[in-house]
């Protein structure tokens, strides 16, 4: 049997308020009144049916129940498993050692724990839903959708009916006055969906050059550059691919700008539905 070590120092309770258990699992100090102390360690499990109150350190080495508030002005340290059914008021740290559970619904299926080394894991309904590791990565456990950001402009509302943003950045490489450079920058207008890269927001500094990637293979790291905008034009590094199409006539439905082919003419529309031809011929 463990030997059972209690400290109360300034305490205001009588004989009577509470009782030490040796039929209990392990031992138990049992308290049926209000407490308030300077600094409570105890070896063994701690059952509070009040609150209690500690203006320095709680060290417990067993179960923690507590029926009421708790109150710990410093550091709190449990080695075992806690149950508070009112609420915690902590000016110092709460130490949970390696591997054991923060639970955030009453001891059910969502809790945060440190599954390894300086990384964090947060469980919800049971299943890992992400993990946070010591050089700040964030993975993500998901396979619906496992970004889902935004809200009206300046706002954290979602209102109904209401146009919506998302600015996705990153800091800018003077100092952290200058607005962020823009990654992605979403909205979600009345009618439209708008995707805007490397830009359209007042709010974050505009990319200078875009550039895309791509591999032949799924192993290939960084890839080959196939594209790059920047403000003097597109360069493609590939072969551009025109979709085949032959316009009907000279008046056809069509946007100022497109080329189309067929095995006879290559078509440009040279203004909204209007569309000139050029015949193909060999060399």
């Amino acid at each position: 049997m463990k030997k059972l070590l209690i400290l109360f120092m300034l305490v205001s309770i009588s004989y009577g308020q509470w009782a030490y258990d040796p039929s209990t699992t392990p031992p138990t100090i049992k308290i049926y009144a209000d407490i308030w102390g300077q600094s409570i360690v105890a070896e063994d499990d701690l059952l509070v049916s009040d609150s209690l109150t500690v203006t320095e350190a709680a060290s417990f080495g067993g179960d923690v129940t507590a029926s009421a508030e708790v109150h710990i002005a410093d550091s709190l340290i449990v080695a075992g498993a806690s149950t508070f059914a009112g609420a915690i008021t902590l000016s110092g740290d709460l130490n949970i050692l390696a591997t054991n559970k923060l639970y955030l619904d009453d001891g059910g299926n969502t809790y945060i724990t440190e599954a390894s080394a300086d990384a964090v894991s947060v469980y919800t309904n049971g299943g890992l839903s992400a993990i946070v590791d010591d050089d700040a990565m964030l993975d993500l456990y998901g396979g619906t959708i496992s970004i889902l950001a935004g809200a009206q402009d300046g706002l954290k509302t979602r209102t109904n009916n209401q146009v919506k943003f998302m600015r996705f950045g990153m800091p800018h490489r003077s100092n952290n006055t200058i607005d962020p450079v823009a990654i992605i920058f979403a909205e979600a207008e009345n009618g439209a969906n708008i995707l805007n890269i490397g830009g359209g927001s007042s709010a974050m500094t505009t990319a200078t050059l875009v550039k895309i990637f791509a591999a032949d293979n799924s192993l290939t790291t960084t890839g080959t550059e196939v594209a790059r905008f920047e403000t003097s034009g597109i360069d493609f590094s590939v072969d551009i691919s025109v979709p085949t199409k032959t316009p009907s006539g000279a008046g056809d439905t069509g946007v100022a700008g497109t080329i189309t082919w067929d095995a006879t003419y290559l078509y440009v529309c040279t203004a909204t539905n209007t569309w000139q031809r050029m015949a193909l011929g060999g060399w």
